[in-house]
């Protein structure tokens, strides 16, 4: 819908290449362009192909219509559709002539981007002349010679008189201790990235791996360098057994044994560190019947895998306390069974271990 009020005026409609619907449109009060003004107003912003050249072939119409506004001067209402596309503008002014102009200039512009390449031209092409006619060339006066002035003749300073050198004041010695202090080699630093040898002792306790907690060993040999760290780890499987329920007295002794590699992401901050590790495990179960009537060892192979997390403190930077807790999935369970009377065991499919150790560090870094 375009603005309210009643219209007065004549309006223009173009129709080219035959029925097609594409139209430009004016209509506005008497004291505005008149429709034919602001056709030709279009005609000279496009280029020179022309109106009916950019028309031809599509679907275009604009509809322009202009009312006073009070208090402001003029507002024109424009709606546009060239094709799918359809828009509708708004624009105000003081003078109708310059707002009829406004309104060419956006249709012009959406029939063609460059509507004003020619104006453009036009317009540096004047300047440029306008520019060129406006320099002038004067003559460059001719540089004054001028001849220098005698100058009077310096007078040598008088050499100031020579001054007694003054006592230099001699510093306190050291005591010795701070100057064997000072005069001691600095320890070279190792090179940054440098790999390092880490070795691992310890002991502790595994829980729901036999009927009741066991003691566990474990030792380990690796390398580090920043934060990844890889190592080989062997530990053992002390202390362990199954009782059948129903005779306390019946059952097996067990101990174990695996060997398997670690991998560790160990970030540190000052002399504390925190190793995130992933472990793997292989190894067997050695279990032996008690209070059976023929007594027997037999044995089970074992495989782990699981996640141990820890903390290390090291109050030397070569040695550190290590205490670390994993939680091992068992992957190959072994299982063993007894007669007269008859019961069997199972390992459990996920264990708890716990380790408090030390952590050797070569070279011990700075």
């Amino acid at each position: 819908m375009f603005g309210p009020g009643p219209l007065s005026g004549l309006a223009l409609a173009l129709s080219l290449s035959g029925e097609a619907a594409q139209a430009v449109s004016w209509e506005a009060p008497l004291e505005c362009p008149e429709p034919g003004e602001f056709e030709a107003r279009v005609r000279e912003l496009v280029r020179s192909e022309g109106l009916e050249v950019l028309l031809q072939g599509r679907e275009f119409e604009a509809a322009a219509v202009v009312a006073a506004n009070a208090g402001t001067g003029w507002r024109a209402w424009l709606r546009l559709r060239d094709g799918a596309f359809e828009a509708t503008h708004e624009l105000e002014g003081g003078d109708c002539s310059v707002l009829a102009s406004r309104v060419a200039a956006v249709v012009a512009t959406t029939l063609d981007p460059f509507a004003f390449a020619v104006e453009l031209e036009r317009t540096v092409e004047v300047e440029a002349s306008v520019a060129v006619a406006a320099i002038e060339v004067f003559p460059l006066p001719e540089p004054r010679v001028q001849r220098p002035r005698p100058r009077a003749p310096e007078l040598e300073p008088e050499p100031p008189p020579e001054r007694a050198p003054e006592p230099r004041a001699q510093r306190p010695s050291a005591p010795a201790e701070v100057r064997a202090v000072r005069e001691r080699p600095e320890r070279e630093r190792p090179e940054r990235g440098r790999w390092q040898a880490v070795v691992v002792l310890g002991a502790g306790a595994a829980l729901n791996r036999f009927d009741g907690p066991n003691a566990a060993l474990v030792g380990e040999l690796g390398a580090q360098r920043g934060l990844l760290r890889l190592s080989l780890e062997a530990s053992g499987q002390l202390g362990g057994r199954f009782r059948l329920a129903r005779d306390p007295n019946v059952g097996g002794d067990l101990r174990g044994w695996s060997v398997g590699p670690r991998g560790c992401l160990v970030p540190a901050w000052k002399s504390l560190s925190v190793p995130v590790c992933a472990a793997l495990g292989a190894g067997q179960v050695r279990a032996e019947g008690v209070g059976v009537q023929s007594s027997q060892v037999e044995r089970g192979a074992w495989v782990w895998l699981g996640p141990e997390v820890g903390l290390s403190w090291a109050p030397i930077p070569s040695l550190a306390v290590l205490a670390r807790v994993g939680l091992p999935l068992n992957l190959r369970r072994p299982s063993f069974s007894v007669e007269s009377p008859d019961g069997s065991y199972a390992m459990p499919l996920v264990s708890g271990q716990a380790i408090l150790g030390l952590e050797l560090r070569l070279p011990a870094p700075d």
